[in-house]
This record gives structure tokens, C-alpha cells and sequence, in this order.
């Protein structure tokens, strides 16, 4: 995600001001494949999103700390997300939560590492939803998120949730686990949207008008928790063995966006089967 994001940059020669992107997990005819693993790293995935801040702290006293002048990022003047646990999109035509997981804080670090590291004053807003069929589909899932946050917070909520995931997902998950089948039915599509500018400017000026250029991205791959985290995880992992020359540092601990911007992990994928469409939609 994060490097499909900075491709979004470099095609983008004015720079980029936001970017929203979409989720979505198609099932086939068989239904679902959602199993207790999936389930376990969701729990897992809330309590880290709510309690992160002593593990924030030492990142910024010890990482950031030592440039604290463009630790900070500022904040853009012109983007328009809806800071909402569930909202209607207009741009998907479609029910949408928000999505609780990880990928902002990443994508908000690797920006920072780039201020702090590589000289970079670029700063994108950033934000992801999963999209769902319906509006029933999208209570059901606020209802897992909400009975989720409760829960993961005392050692002893997160041991019940994994303990009987069909119950506290209102049967959204299982630990029978998907069939082969479901597997292979599934596809998972993300969607993202960004807008920027048409021509090069220092930060300062972009920030006195407002983006007039818009990109879509549109990247699909199988079913997103057996299969296409399988396919991903393979190809980062040979793309640290094969592709080091092109990392920006000889060694430590990165986020994906950082470490992989100017490897081959694109073209790798897509030679497994993952699709990476461009659109300029103004």
C-alpha cells in the first residue's frame, strides 16, 4: 500500500496534497472466507490503534527526536475527509467504516523518516475506509468495531474475543476458518484517490492554492488474508535479498513505504497475478 502510494508521487510531478483510499473484500458464492486467525489480529490490531502511545513516545525521543524541526508534520490546508467511524461515499457510491488499522500511523512515520533522513518536504493527508455492500453490512461491522474497542482493552476482554470469535463478531468470523473454495472466490480491490498539483511548487506556495489535479489508482489481488498476505509477504521478503542496492539505507528497521519506494516489489507482484491501474480523472 505504502508503495503504490509513493508511485503515486512520482507520477505525480506537481506533488500530491491527500489521498483516500477504499478497500474492499469480495467473497464469491461460497461466502466469506473470515477464520479465527483474521479475527485474532483484528482484536490484536484495536488494542494497538487505542494504546499507542508509550511505544509513539520512545519512537519520537529516540528516532525523531534529533531533528525535532521536521518531526512535525504540518497539516495540509485543502483535503475534505470525514472524520467519521461510518459514512456514505460519494466517490464509491457505497457504505463505508473507517478503517482502525495501522496504515495511517505508517504512512504518517514514513513521512517523517523522509523530513528527518532523506531531505523530503512532502506531506500527504492520508486516510482509509472499508467499503461494504449495504447498510446492514456496515452496522454489523460498526457493531463488531465498537464491541471490539470495549473488550480489547483488558487482557481478559481480548482472551474472550479469541477465545469465541463467532460470538463477538456476530458470526462475521469463524474457527472453522474458510474453505479452499471461499479462497479461492474471494479478491480484495483497493481503491485510492488522491489530488495534487499539475506543476511543481515549493511547499509553502501549494499550500496557497487549491490542489487542481486528480489521480485514481486501482489495485486488485486475491483474497486478502491467506492468500494475498502470503504473495506479499514472500516478495517483500526477496526484495530485501534481491533489490538492497536500491534501498535507502544499508540497514534497520523501516516502514514498507521507506524501504521498498525504489525497489522492484511492484513489478513483482504484478508477475503474481496483482493488478496496478492508473487513471488521471481532472
Amino acid at each position: 500500500m505504502q508503495d503504490a502510494l509513493h508511485r503515486y508521487q512520482r507520477r505525480d510531478q506537481g506533488g500530491l496534497n491527500s489521498v483516500e483510499y477504499f478497500v474492499e473484500f469480495g467473497e464469491g458464492p461460497e461466502g466469506k472466507p473470515l477464520g479465527c486467525g483474521t479475527f485474532s489480529s483484528l482484536v490484536l490490531s484495536s488494542w494497538d490503534y487505542f494504546i499507542p502511545y508509550k511505544f509513539e513516545k520512545e519512537v519520537e525521543e529516540k528516532v525523531f527526536r534529533k531533528l525535532p524541526t521536521k518531526s512535525k508534520l504540518p497539516k495540509n490546508k485543502y483535503y475534505d475527509f470525514r472524520d467519521m467511524s461510518m459514512t456514505y461515499s460519494n466517490k464509491e457510491s457505497a457504505w463505508c467504516i473507517k478503517c482502525f488499522g495501522p496504515d495511517e500511523r505508517a504512512v504518517k512515520r514514513s513521512q517523517k523518516i523522509r523530513a528527518s533522513y532523506l531531505n523530503s518536504e512532502e506531506h500527504i493527508e492520508f486516510q482509509g475506509q472499508i467499503k461494504l455492500p449495504s447498510l446492514y453490512e456496515a452496522l454489523r461491522y460498526i457493531f463488531v468495531v465498537l464491541l471490539n474497542t470495549i473488550m480489547c482493552l483488558p487482557s481478559a476482554g481480548r482472551t474472550l474475543l479469541q477465545k469465541y470469535p463467532s460470538l463477538f463478531s456476530a458470526g462475521l468470523f469463524s474457527k472453522r476458518g474458510p474453505s479452499r473454495q471461499q479462497i479461492m472466490e474471494s479478491f480484495t480491490k483497493l481503491t485510492f484517490y488522491a489530488d495534487g498539483w499539475k506543476k511543481k511548487a515549493a511547499d509553502s506556495e501549494k499550500q496557497l492554492t487549491k490542489p487542481d489535479k486528480k489521480l485514481k489508482l486501482t489495485v486488485t489481488g486475491p483474497e486478502i488474508a491467506y492468500a494475498l498476505t502470503t504473495i506479499c509477504m514472500v516478495q517483500a521478503a526477496l526484495t530485501v535479498l534481491q533489490d538492497s542496492d536500491r534501498m535507502p539505507f544499508k540497514g534497520g528497521v523501516y516502514t514498507p513505504g521507506v524501504a521498498f519506494e525504489n525497489t522492484r516489489l511492484q513489478e513483482r507482484l504484478e508477475e503474481r497475478g496483482m493488478t496496478f491501474t492508473y487513471e488521471e480523472i481532472l
